[in-house]
């Protein structure tokens, strides 16, 4: 857990003694800590706070350059958001009081109080003056919502009494503070619709209503208005008071009576339109149509009245439908499909769906608007057919093309392969008869060393120092051998596909007594959707874990190895996947940046190296077709990468 984030205070306190006293208080508190700077007058405090703001001031209200409540007022007017806790020399319980009638969190009396209170009244003083922005913060941001609202807005007392409004308020009902101060709410009523208001219970029940009601203005017109009405409670649950939202609906009551009129201007053209045209129910039944739908679907009013919609639909199209939600959605355009005429004949039509919805929003029923495309629809299909055998024979030349590089690039790709077999085999062969040469030998040698140290006993000790010299010297040219060996058999390859983030992981299990032994953390950022690629597994094992190994030998004890992998794709379409593994240590030096791969250079010749081991990986990656690449890292160590192609 994170520690808690330290708290900057201003002490302005002129006195040195006490002033010492206090900084030793603010260091030995260790949770959560405090950074005290400190200054001995006020113009010197105006000058802190005017560069830098801490979490809390600590002021002595007698000051050389001020004294009394005034010192305090000019530090809180420079920073009236911030916490103050103010100190006087005795206890003037009026000044005191005073100061935090005027915006101090606390006070304090010098010689009074204790180590352990005055970080928990600091810390108090922060919190409460926090709480105090938040309060005032949330109070600023309902009184512009109540003022700012498009809507009108009362707030009325316990005794339906109105306390409080908007500037929405006034323009809808033409009042002003005189009209409505303490007005009853009751009488903004025409005296029928308080009476359907008082009947909907709304105090007794406590529930949100809305309601459609009228209004009286100032100058006794009627509005037509929507209400929201919301009983307002205390914690003992007592009615307080009430808010109402109110909106004017009296134009939408004027549109409704345009709609009425409208609605038979719509059956005028619902009975001559050019298209087919059926009304469902709730219940998706027809209900209503034109006299070009009867045309379209050869039905009278007995086959189509109270029809269920579904009918009209082979049962595939009709759960295509379905499946569009079009209910939920609310409308659908052109949609292509099917019917089935009286006499069994299949059409095919567009038809754009309208659902339709009371001021609820509950389904009422549809509109369909339907056109017949059935001689569109079989000019499309035979242009269709012509465009599938043009697209077929591009597809088959397309494929043609790709197929004549691929078997291009196979070509090449092959004979790089058996060029680069013929080489490393070749080397390989070298390499082994060496080291069967020199191992034979060797092991003779080592015989007699071994003799030649049990017969000596402990007789001399120069001729035992020379012995042991030879011996480590046996043991070197045996990790030689064995290190050629290993370089000789690379050549020995079984590829097959294989992840690269599942190798890693064996390698990590290889060394990890090593890697926990030298307390190594390994930090991996494997890209999890790793396409595979064509390998050895068990050589690209023994790359990683050679890697790994470097990398341990590189740090220091505590160091970090970071293992990534991930895949990428060029503008050119190259395909390749990447490992990376970087240490912390310190880095290659310029002067064998091109050495590295070099068979029997080491830079760790004293401590057992060979120099054969990052020739025998870069032989390996080299027969895998991939590359490899040993450099230092932005930000800091070495870094191994690893490059395959797809």
């Amino acid at each position: 857990m994170a520690a808690p984030k330290p708290i900057n205070l201003l002490l302005v306190e002129d006195n040195e003694h006490l002033a010492d006293i206090l900084a030793t208080i603010f260091v030995q508190h260790r949770t959560p800590r405090f950074h005290m700077k400190r200054v001995k007058r006020l113009d010197s405090a105006l000058d802190s706070l005017r560069q830098t703001l801490p979490d809390v001031v600590l002021l002595d209200l007698g000051l050389p350059d001020s004294d009394g409540l005034e010192t305090f007022t000019k530090v809180h007017d420079r920073v009236p958001a911030m916490p103050i806790v103010v100190m006087t020399a005795d206890d003037d319980e009026r000044l005191t009081v005073e100061a935090v009638r005027k915006g101090a969190q606390d006070y304090l009396v010098k010689g009074t109080f204790d180590g352990k209170d005055l970080p928990r009244i600091l810390g108090f003083a922060i919190e409460r003056k926090r709480a105090q922005r938040e309060l005032q913060s949330a109070e600023e941001r309902y009184r512009t919502v109540f003022e700012n609202s498009a809507v009108a807005i009362f707030v009325a007392d316990a005794k339906e009494r109105v306390v409080s409004w908007n500037r929405v308020v006034e323009e809808l009902l033409g009042m002003r503070d005189a009209d409505l101060r303490l007005k009853p709410v009751k009488s903004l009523y025409p005296e029928e619709e308080w009476k359907k208001i008082r009947s909907y219970e709304i105090r007794r029940k406590g529930e949100p209503r809305h309601i459609e009601s009228k209004m009286i203005r100032s100058d006794g017109s009627i509005i037509d208005v929507e209400v929201s009405i919301t009983v307002l409670k205390d914690a003992e649950g007592n009615i307080t008071g009430s808010i109402g939202i109110t909106k004017n609906i009296t134009e939408r009551k004027k549109a409704e009576l345009a709609l009425k009129l409208a609605e038979e201007r719509y059956r005028t053209i619902f009975e001559n339109s050019a298209v087919a045209i059926t009304v469902t129910n709730a219940e998706e039944e027809i209900i209503s149509w034109n006299h070009f739908a009867e045309n379209l679907l050869g039905m009278n009013r007995e086959d189509l009245y109270r029809k269920p919609v579904s009918s009209l639909y082979p049962a595939e199209e009709w759960k295509m439908i379905r499946a569009m939600n079009v209910r939920q959605k609310g409308i659908e355009h052109n949609l292509e499909t099917k019917v089935i005429r009286k006499d069994g004949g299949i059409i095919d039509i567009s038809i754009s769906i309208s659902i339709l919805r009371d001021e609820q929003g509950t389904i009422t029923g549809s509109i369909g608007i339907i056109k017949d495309i059935t001689k569109a629809k079989r000019a499309e299909e035979k242009l269709k057919k012509v465009n599938e055998e043009l697209v077929k024979n591009q597809a088959r030349l397309i494929q043609a093309v790709l197929d004549v590089e691929k078997t291009h690039k196979e070509l090449k790709d092959t004979q790089a392969q058996l060029i680069q077999a013929e080489k490393l085999e070749s080397v390989g062969r070298l390499a082994a008869g060496i080291a069967h040469e020199v191992k034979n030998p060797l092991g003779i040698l080592l015989q007699g060393i071994d003799f030649v140290t049990s017969e000596m006993g402990e007789g001399n000790a120069e001729i035992q120092a020379v012995l042991a010299d030879m011996n480590e010297a046996v043991d070197r040219a045996s990790l030689i051998i064995n290190g050629l060996l290993d370089f000789s058999t690379v050549s020995k390859l079984q590829i097959e596909p294989g992840n690269l983030n599942k190798v890693l992981d064996s390698s990590l299990l290889l060394v990890k007594s090593l890697l926990v032994g030298q307390h190594v953390e390994v930090i991996r950022e494997y890209q999890e959707d790793l396409p595979d690629v064509r390998l050895d597994h068990n050589w690209i094992e023994q790359v990683f874990v050679n890697l790994l190994t470097n990398a341990m030998h590189a740090m220091n004890e505590g160091g970090k190895v970071y293992i990534k992998t991930r895949y990428t794709e060029d503008n050119m379409g190259q395909r390749t996947v990447e490992a990376q593994i970087r240490d912390t240590g310190k880095g290659i030096p310029d002067n064998i940046q091109d050495k590295i791969f070099d068979p029997f250079f080491t830079t760790r010749r004293g401590v057992g190296g060979t120099g054969l081991g990052l020739s025998v990986v870069r032989n390996i990656v080299d027969m895998h077709g991939g590359q490899i690449e040993l450099r230092n890292h932005e930000e800091g160590g070495a870094c191994a990468v690893l490059t395959f192609e797809l």
